[in-house]
């Protein structure tokens, strides 16, 4: 959820942070906040990213649902396959679909990719 509730974020303004999260003691869930405003240099109104908010937030400005990727056994199996496409016709695949769908495994993939582009020269 994009919202602009400061009521998200710390008491203390000392203590507003890049990423700031409240976990329930009762429950042991966990919602995260945070701040566009911080992460990407934006005007001084507080744009706000909170995960699993304990409650509806106000100000909100765009709601969305994001899911992790979740390999089965044909998706892993495939997975298999992916390095047979390597260097065919000079053309070098990358992707978090290379790993478990993570930002890392992105990276991992692409840097893969180059030192082999970079080996055939």
């Amino acid at each position: 959820v994009l919202h602009t509730d400061r009521s998200f974020l710390p008491r203390a303004a000392a203590a507003h942070a890049s990423w700031n999260y409240v976990a329930d003691p009762q429950t042991s869930k966990v919602a995260v906040t945070y701040s566009m405003t911080r992460l990407q240099g934006l005007p001084d109104a507080p744009y706000l990213v909170t995960l699993n908010p304990r409650s509806e937030p106000r100000g909100i400005l765009h709601d969305v649902t994001f899911t992790h990727p979740q390999f089965d056994a044909p998706a892993l199996a495939a997975q298999a396959e992916l390095p047979r496409l390597a260097n065919t016709r000079c053309t070098y695949y990358a992707g978090a679909h290379f790993g478990f769908g993570f930002h890392e495994d992105g990276l991992r993939a692409g840097y893969a990719a180059a030192a082999r582009a970079m080996a055939d020269g």
